[in-house]
């Protein structure tokens, strides 16, 4: 063997290397994030109980073990705040008359009503929210990213180190930038359930103003406030709609091996920005704030 034909098998040997290495960071690559899609699919319209209700039963029983005697102290200090409205407005008592106790009592009996049922009343939006979700999750088609054989073919095509050596690299730093996009995706989902669970601990003290005119404001922002968290699955829905359509003819099947990776993993960080933006969208829609 002469010098020439060994210097090509060594070449040949190192471009082998490379591909290899290459297709084995390429097996997988968009698994992580097609899970993750799919899991958003899954769970956009699960109820509170229904995600992990472990969680739900501790959250509720906190709730109505220290939350709720607030709420109950809120309520009376309402019904005497209207108590002394109804005194200085009808001269101290003296043009008080069994009508005009009526709406004070009226208004203590809904609130005493609504303190009673604060967490079916809240399960309930959730419970229209998930009937909506899974209505639209009916018609769509949750799309999956995938590698090609027609990638396998284009590289072999490629004979330069240098080249395929840069195309190893990026490849690589796609497989930990994918694996970033699905972890961040999990933060989102994960992370909405959580905020969820907090505002469902709460519900005894916002359900409690109802009662007065002034102080209703509280319950009805968090009224708004549990609307909008339970529709943002809907919205979520929406951006998965929308992936899967940009995805449906798009694989990596081209000759265009960076082209078409870069096309890839836009689609994904839109998904992501998408997936961060609806509970923003939903809390101006419902003009939660």
């Amino acid at each position: 063997m002469n010098v020439g034909e060994w210097w090509n098998s060594i070449v040949e040997s190192i471009l082998v290397s490379i591909r290899e290495g290459i297709i084995e960071d390429l097996d997988g690559i968009f698994d992580v994030v097609n899970t993750r899609v799919q899991d958003v699919a899954d769970l956009a319209g699960t109820t509170p109980s229904g995600w992990n209700n472990s969680i739900y039963t501790m959250i509720r029983t906190i709730s109505e073990n220290t939350l709720l005697p607030v709420g109950i102290m809120i309520l009376t200090l309402i019904f005497c705040w209207e108590i002394i409205n109804l005194v200085q407005q009808h001269n101290n008592m003296n043009e008080i008359s069994v009508q005009s106790l009526f709406p004070i009592i009226l208004k203590i009996g809904i609130g005493v009503e609504l303190l009673s049922h604060v967490w079916d009343i809240v399960l309930a939006i959730f419970d229209v929210a998930q009937y909506v979700i899974t209505q639209a999750g009916g018609t769509i088609t949750v799309g999956e990213l995938s590698t090609g054989s027609a990638i396998v073919e284009s590289l072999n095509e490629i004979n330069n180190i240098i080249t395929l050596g840069l195309l190893g690299i990026f490849i690589w730093i796609l497989k930990l930038f994918m694996y970033g996009v699905g972890i961040a995706i999990t933060i989102v989902m994960y992370g909405r359930f959580i905020e969820i669970y907090m505002f469902l601990s709460m519900a005894p003290i916002p359900f409690s103003t109802f009662a007065n005119k002034e102080w209703s404001r509280v319950g009805i922002n968090y009224i708004s406030g549990i609307m909008a968290l339970a529709f943002q699955g809907f919205l979520m829905l929406i951006c998965i709609a929308v992936y899967a359509a940009l995805i449906k003819n798009l694989n990596v099947t081209t000759t265009d091996i960076m082209g078409a990776l870069l096309e890839t993993m836009a689609y994904s960080v839109l998904l992501l920005l998408c997936l961060f933006k609806t509970r923003q969208i939903a809390n101006s829609i419902f003009n939660a704030h």
